[in-house]
């Protein structure tokens, strides 16, 4: 046997060896596990998305190109997570963790803020084909002072603005057509009295390519959910948390609205029947960080967060991955993280947690990696 060929042969058992190594580390890392089972990890990675077929996974890494004016050495990555096969890279201007997949497809849609720039009679939004490798170049008119693309519909993107100030106002929507470039005014939410001065709006849920749900922000008054129908044009309900700041959406079989406490220490989740948005329970969760997810065939939601534990000049963080049967609100699994110190700034970073659409498979993020689980639930 040559010297390069022993070589070779050498150099891929140290490979599998350190591939087998990472895995029992980070099956090894999970203090305690009931429920789910480690399958694989993606090392400093963080998810970004998952396709609605449930195949590709857009992943954020550390690694690769290294941009000398954002001073970043991020770049996304396109792969099939059950092969692990890169399909695409993804290198835009700007920040990274805007990307999404439209629905059911493999095409992305860098969703940044669209900022006019002196002098500039249009703007272009670039969308990728994964499987094709092109980019579409879609260019529009442009003359919103700030615009940002908030959500993501099969053929159009919802467009809000972020300044009380700008025109259009924020409580006006336009969409632009995806196939044509075309902007096409959606319409204006209208509010009560109170909540007439509106700094901004986001999308923060679409469901069934109509029916959107709005974060509207208020100059000095509670922030308010707008459920918005695309296709008449109307306010269908309008939410008022009970304290602060809250998030919210869909389930994903349609049947809830949730909202849920946000950074107040409000700790408590609603879910709203979607069939006339009015209450239909109210539960509590361990914290008002972190990420939650829905299966799709509506029986769990799953939350992934840190523990945090703040000292003087660090904290102790415990990466927690809770698993709810919703009817009964009993927990049927969980994966405890052993602690961690860490720098305050990196343990209050948001996981960010998905159900594969077969119910097969949970796959979780933090800010150093992405690990695939197995469900074993009820």
């Amino acid at each position: 046997m040559s010297l390069r060929r022993s070589l070779g042969l050498l150099l891929l058992v140290l490979l599998s060896l350190q591939d087998s190594f990472s895995q029992k580390t980070e099956a090894a890392s999970a203090e305690h596990s009931q429920g789910l089972v480690f399958v694989k990890e993606f090392s400093k990675s963080g998810m970004v998305d998952l396709s609605d077929e449930g195949s590709l996974l857009i992943l954020y890494t550390r690694e690769g190109h290294y941009d000398p004016i954002m001073k970043t050495g991020f770049y996304e990555r396109v792969l099939d997570w059950q092969t692990e096969k890169e399909l695409d890279r993804l290198i835009w201007d700007g920040d990274v963790g805007g990307v999404s997949f439209l629905p059911d497809s493999r095409k992305v849609l860098q969703k940044n803020s669209l900022v006019q720039v002196p002098n500039l009679r249009e703007t272009e939004i670039p969308i990728r084909d994964i499987g094709k490798r092109h980019t579409q170049k879609c260019r529009i008119p442009f003359e919103f002072k700030a615009a940002y693309i908030s959500g993501i519909l099969s053929d159009k993107a919802i467009l809000t603005f972020s300044d009380e100030r700008s025109t259009p106002a924020p409580t006006e929507i336009f969409l632009l057509d995806l196939n044509n470039c075309q902007l096409i005014r959606g319409g204006t939410i209208e509010l009560a009295p109170q909540y007439n001065n509106v700094r901004m709006m986001r999308v923060n849920d679409i469901l069934t390519d109509r029916y959107v749900v709005f974060d509207v922000w208020v100059l000095k008054k509670p922030q308010v959910f707008v459920i918005w129908d695309l296709k008449t044009a109307k306010t269908l309900k309008v939410i008022v948390p009970p304290t602060g700041s809250w998030t919210g959406g869909f389930t994903r079989d349609g049947k809830y609205l949730y909202v849920r406490g946000g950074f107040d220490g409000d700790n408590r989740i609603q879910f709203y029947d979607t069939s006339n948005y009015g209450l239909a329970f109210e539960k509590s969760l361990p914290t008002q960080y972190g990420d939650v997810d829905f299966s799709h065939d509506g029986k769990y939601m799953a939350l992934s967060y840190y523990d945090i534990q703040k000292g003087r000049s660090s904290a102790t963080t415990q990466p927690m991955i809770l698993i709810y049967d919703i009817k009964s609100w009993t927990e049927v699994a969980s994966i405890k993280y052993k602690k961690r110190k860490k720098d305050y700034a990196d343990a209050a970073a948001h996981p960010s947690v998905r159900f594969t659409p077969d119910g097969k498979h949970l796959i979780a993020s933090g800010p150093t990696s992405t690990a695939v689980w197995r469900l074993q639930l009820p």
